[in-house]
């Protein structure tokens, strides 16, 4: 995600100047996903949230750079993320709106 008017228009259909990036876990990605692509966007300046959605549970982690640092933070059902760098807040559940993982978590309620 991008909120940078250079990418408004890109010549070759790829963002150069993102502030958020989102993987959704795969168990064949997951392993490079938490390891060699987390250490790349942290090396990158203009990354400023790392999202990984999982798709096998309720479970979104997000990696902040804040200051000089990163952050981890974890939300599950119920919470509401904000990605500050851009500006915007959604909840746990509107990301897994229509799928399976959210009406066997209502159900089993």
């Amino acid at each position: 995600m991008t909120c940078d008017p250079r990418d408004q228009e890109p010549e070759d259909n790829r963002i150069h100047y993102p502030s958020v990036v989102v993987e959704v876990l795969s168990p064949s990605t997951e392993v490079t996903d938490r390891g060699k692509k987390l250490l790349y966007y942290q090396a990158h300046p203009i990354i400023q949230e790392y999202i990984l959605a999982n798709f096998q549970s309720i479970l979104i982690e997000i990696y902040r750079r804040e200051k000089n640092k990163w952050t981890f933070s974890t939300y599950r059902l119920g919470d509401t993320i904000t990605l500050e760098s851009i500006g915007v807040e959604f909840s746990v559940s509107d990301v897994y709106k229509k799928t399976s993982l959210i009406r066997k978590a209502y159900q089993d309620r």
